[in-house]
């Protein structure tokens, strides 16, 4: 019997039983290279052809009633088929349709981005299979030349069997994972990593990927419309498990872009519930416990729970139910899948929403990659071409508008009431064992020390094992998730701003004074000497007729060298003599905010002094008094060794869009605009710590620190004009400094995080 299979009917025909073992061989060899058709041997000289799915039903009875009407001429038929396989051939050439391991697309979208389905199924559920071929899949093949994406889509088991070998020997859809484990809800964290790999490995192009359950009805035209308008190579999609502050997105169907695909490969996959390594992988019997923790130590993943536009059935009793009221032809309008469907409702619901229906596509809002992307024209911001002879300068201006930016309304943890709370606090993040520096702090009886974790910091056990004070708290990465959600997640890891949640935390236990410290510098302030009241004894002030916008304390506190100056000084003014202090002694006590304490050895100067001037170097020993910068003069200090006051706590926010090297130098300049206008103000010390540098290179410094020098001098020129002059509050700062492109949007976000989680706690008014 000659048998040809559609994916909706079986047309029998009577046909030749003594076709030639070596012709059914090629015929065999060409249909299987072509994908198009098997040749299953039912006997001798009986024979079965599966033509695969994508073939039309006519094509295939038109075939059957040719070659039944030729019974007697078994030659003929042979030429007949064979010359079938070649024009089916020609028309996979031109159509390029086709399923499994070939991406389903045409000539006209075969630029789309691509779109790589994996379905975890087992081989108790081949019905399931056979549904969702000929239901969803079935339109995502048929409707290719109208969907946003190139699709590829696999079935996904954990090992190899006899029958899904055969199975795949059809359809050429099945990938094994080869995993340890086996079963329902045993390590299905293993398989989705494994699953992972395996998109990185073989569709390096894609730039999204699915794993999902074989009981999920995909509405193909609505759910990749809705992809295509989410798009984002951070994108983290699907419903949303819990109403939690930490949502985690049911496996059931779950969508990650490639970049975040990308770092889970490559890091290492431990196997167990807990790892040595803040940046090893965990497992979860259930991959949407697992996938969470995975993504936790990111805070720029794009999380969309689209839980109004999926139908989840959460509990076995309830899919009766919930099916009655979706099957209908409107299915698939306002939804883009359904979730507990088996091979019956597949069957109802394709009925139902057939012929397609397709929604209005809307482009990227994320993310957008034009086929042409490479031919692009660079230009600056001052509407200069980039690459013209002399170069342009920053100017400053404004470059566009405020945008909206929401902030989840997540909450913030009160304290327990059992932690320790403190006068004192110095807070330090770090990616090194503990240092001299904070080997130093932690033997001081009357501060406590607070370690903020980072990706690189070793793990609790290991850091604490090297220190003895109980006044020392390390805030693990989990627990600033936990306490203040909305600040980890407005703050990148591998960047020194995750001292801002080293900040809060201080705040909420009770500081009055905050040393904020690099682990390389050595040494605090005497805060005996020099306290938030200013004395004549301790301090100086700069003369008055010899007041400028812009101060160099360097040079006033001794140094051998020429010139000499601070990170993030304006290059324009480092010969300018003006802009170094003459004391004056102090006719008043003044209001102390903040301390800079100056450091031996390795001053924090930028990477030009670096390069072109004798390093390391000392301060003078002769100059005991501080000095306090004159109100509306400015001058940059950094987050190495400074002392702040709590009259000034609301202004260490240190932006977290910019370099680490010019977020602390732009939070200075900001804090002083407010400083001046408190009548309060930032004094300098003599050195009081001296530092031993962690390993630099100088031409990275060079150019993490180009802010500072194209941009420096307009933003002290813009704080000090009337434009600035009705700026109340650190995010109107903020929000004019994005305009004018000294920050990022990022920022805007951050800096409503700080302010919301700072007055959950404190009623001042920020």
């Amino acid at each position: 019997m000659f048998r040809c299979e559609t994916e909706e009917t079986v047309v029998n025909l009577r046909c030749f039983h003594h076709l030639k073992k070596s012709a059914v061989k090629i015929l065999s060899m060409a249909g299987n290279s072509l994908r198009c058709l098997t040749i299953q041997t039912n006997g001798p000289s009986r024979y079965s052809i599966f033509f695969n799915s994508h073939l039309k039903k006519s094509a295939v009875k038109i075939l059957g009633t040719i070659l039944n009407k030729m019974r007697n001429n078994l030659y003929i038929k042979c030429v007949i088929l064979l010359f079938t396989v070649l024009l089916l051939f020609q028309i996979s050439l031109k159509v390029r349709k086709s399923v499994g391991k070939q991406v389903v697309y045409d000539r006209d979208t075969e630029y789309q981005p691509l779109f790589v389905i994996g379905i975890l199924t087992s081989d108790y559920t081949a019905d399931r299979r056979a549904a969702q071929r000929k239901t969803w899949i079935s339109t995502m093949v048929q409707y290719a030349d109208k969907l946003p994406f190139r699709i590829a889509y696999k079935f996904v088991f954990d090992r190899p069997s006899n029958a899904s070998i055969h199975e795949n020997y059809i359809y050429d859809d099945i990938v094994y994972l080869n995993v340890t484990h086996h079963g329902w809800a045993v390590k299905f964290g293993e398989k989705l990593f494994e699953w992972l790999k395996y998109v990185h490995t073989n569709y390096p192009d894609a730039l999204i990927a699915a794993k999902m359950d074989d009981d999920v009805f995909l509405c193909i035209p609505q759910l990749t419309a809705r992809l295509y308008e989410l798009l984002s190579p951070k994108l983290y999609y699907g419903w949303r498990r819990t109403t939690s502050n930490s949502p985690e997105i049911d496996e059931m169907f779950v969508v990650l872009g490639m970049d975040l695909i990308k770092r889970i490969v490559e890091r290492k996959y431990c196997g167990e519930s807990e790892c040595n390594n803040h940046n090893e992988l965990v497992d979860r019997n259930f991959a949407h416990e697992a996938l969470y923790i995975w993504l936790s130590i990111y805070n720029d993943v794009d999380t969309h729970a689209d839980d109004k536009r999926i139908v989840m059935v959460w509990r076995r009793k309830d899919r009766e139910h919930v099916f009655a009221k979706h099957i209908n032809i409107d299915s698939c309008v306002d939804n883009v899948l359904l979730h507990k469907a088996l091979p019956l409702e597949m069957f109802k619901l394709h009925e139902q929403t057939s012929p397609a229906k397709f929604p209005q596509v809307i482009g990227p809002t994320n993310y957008t990659e034009a086929k042409d992307s490479h031919k692009t024209t660079v230009y600056d911001f001052n509407s200069t071409l980039a690459g013209a002879v002399t170069g342009s300068l920053f100017s400053g201006n404004v470059i566009r508008g405020i945008p909206v930016v929401p902030l989840k309304n997540y909450w913030s943890m009160a304290p327990n009431q059992k932690e320790k709370v403190c006068d004192n606090w110095a807070v330090v993040t770090t990616i090194y064992p503990p240092s001299k520096a904070v080997q130093y702090i932690d033997k001081l009886r009357n501060w406590c020390l607070l370690v903020v974790a980072d990706i690189k910091t070793p793990t609790k056990n290991i850091y604490l094992k090297h220190l003895s004070n109980q006044n020392t708290k390390y805030l693990t990465i989990v627990e600033q998730k936990q306490r203040y959600p909305m600040l980890a997640e407005a703050i990148p890891f591998n960047h020194f701003g995750r001292k801002n949640i080293g900040y809060i935390y201080a705040i909420q236990h009770k500081a009055k004074m905050i040393w904020d410290f690099d682990d390389d510098n050595i040494g605090i302030v005497d805060t005996i000497k020099f306290n938030s009241t200013s004395t004549a004894t301790n301090y100086a002030e700069v003369c008055t007729k010899y007041v400028t916008k812009i101060v160099n304390p360097y040079p006033y506190f001794g140094v051998n060298e020429t010139y000499s100056w601070p990170r993030g000084f304006p290059l324009q003014f480092i010969k300018d003599n003006r802009t170094i202090p003459k004391e004056c002694n102090l006719s008043r006590q003044k209001q102390v905010g903040i301390m800079q304490a100056l450091a031996n050895e390795q001053p924090d100067v930028d990477a030009i002094y670096r390069l072109t001037r004798k390093t390391p170097f000392n301060f003078s020993n002769n100059i005991k008094r501080a000095l306090l910068i004159p109100r509306h003069s400015y001058t940059p200090f950094n987050a190495q060794a400074t002392l702040w006051f709590s009259s000034s706590f609301h202004l260490m926010p240190l932006p977290v869009s910019v370099n680490g090297r010019v977020s602390d130098i732009w939070r200075s300049y900001i804090a002083q605009f407010f400083l001046h206008k408190k009548n309060t103000y930032l004094a300098f010390l003599p050195p009081c710590v001296f530092q031993e540098r962690n390993p630099h290179t100088i031409l990275k410094d060079f150019n993490a620190e180009m802010d500072l020098y194209e941009k420096s001098n307009q933003l002290i020129e813009f704080l000090s004009s009337f434009d600035a002059k009705n700026l109340n509050t650190t995010r109107e700062v903020y929000e004019q400094l994005y305009v004018r492109n000294y920050i990022d949007i990022s920022d805007l976000l951050f800096i409503q995080a700080w302010e919301k989680t700072l007055s959950s706690f404190q009623n001042r008014k920020l």
